[in-house]
């Protein structure tokens, strides 16, 4: 009787024949239940490690043989109750792909500082992840950054290709004029366009505008062009100007003649008057 009651009284772990862990090492205390042990040890005993996990989703099979020299050599004197072998199996979760694309979509969106006309964004295919990692996903103004965090272990990384276009200034005409048209100011309006219907050579300042003459028939709405418009120049041929010199700190003026006329951003030659 006495020997039945010291074997109840002994510490015993009851291991079961399957159990699902969520990190990314198995521990006993995710695998089997602890009877008799006082509350420290119970806790250290706990923490015994087993060995790696598997991938999540997958399993990983310990067999009993492996499992009483693992727990015998730890815990000395300790009651052992163990299944023919014990599956392990990793927790995972499903994260939709669907929704990883909203997320990109959303961080773009905030990272903006402009209006967006449209935005593409690849589609995503479904992650498998650990049931307690963390999904982090951000954009870095080309492509959007996903990243799965397993504690503090970075353990899958994706990109995914996003393709915007943003809204940028550009003057347009209200109307459409003919070749010949002088502008005024009233045919003229500052509009916001999506960035790929605005050409390289489009005007994206107001001086020099206004008394154009029109080259090219103009449709309303379309970002005004250079090549479109014959601009008037802001220098005429013999017209006195002031050249500045700079180096560093040091300046130099003298007053010159221009040798001809130039439009705004154009180079026009001119002769020293000084």
């Amino acid at each position: 009787m006495s020997a039945l009651l010291l074997l109840l009284a002994m510490p015993t772990v009851v291991v079961a024949p399957k159990a699902e862990v969520r990190g990314k090492i198995v521990r006993l205390g995710e695998v089997a239940r602890l009877r008799g042990f006082s509350p420290a040890a119970k806790a250290k005993a706990a923490k015994l490690t087993l060995g790696k996990a598997p991938a999540p989703g997958q399993g990983r099979l310990l067999t009993k043989a492996w499992l009483r020299v693992k727990l015998a050599e730890a815990l000395p004197g300790v009651r052992l109750k163990l299944p023919a072998r014990l599956e392990v199996v990793r927790g995972s979760r499903l994260v939709k792909g669907e929704s990883l694309r909203k997320r990109v979509i959303a961080a773009a969106r905030g990272s903006s500082a402009s209006a967006i006309a449209s935005m593409s964004v690849q589609r995503v295919p479904d992650m498998l992840v650990p049931t307690n990692a963390e999904v982090h996903v951000a954009f870095d103004g080309k492509v959007g950054r996903i990243a799965v965090k397993d504690g503090a272990e970075v353990i899958q990384r994706r990109q995914v290709s996003v393709r915007v276009d943003r809204m940028v200034p550009a003057w347009v005409s209200k109307e459409a004029h003919r070749r010949g048209h002088r502008l005024s100011k009233d045919d003229l309006e500052l509009v916001e366009l999506p960035a790929s219907k605005v050409p390289s050579d489009a005007i994206t300042g107001e001086d020099g505008i206004e008394g154009a003459i029109v080259r090219r028939a103009l449709k309303p709405g379309r970002a005004l062009r250079a090549g479109s418009l014959d601009l008037p120049a802001m220098v005429e041929r013999g017209a006195r100007v002031r050249m500045i010199a700079r180096r560093g700190t040091i300046e130099l003026t003298a007053r010159g003649e221009a040798l001809q006329k130039g439009r705004r951003g154009e180079q026009v030659q001119v002769r020293n008057l000084g």
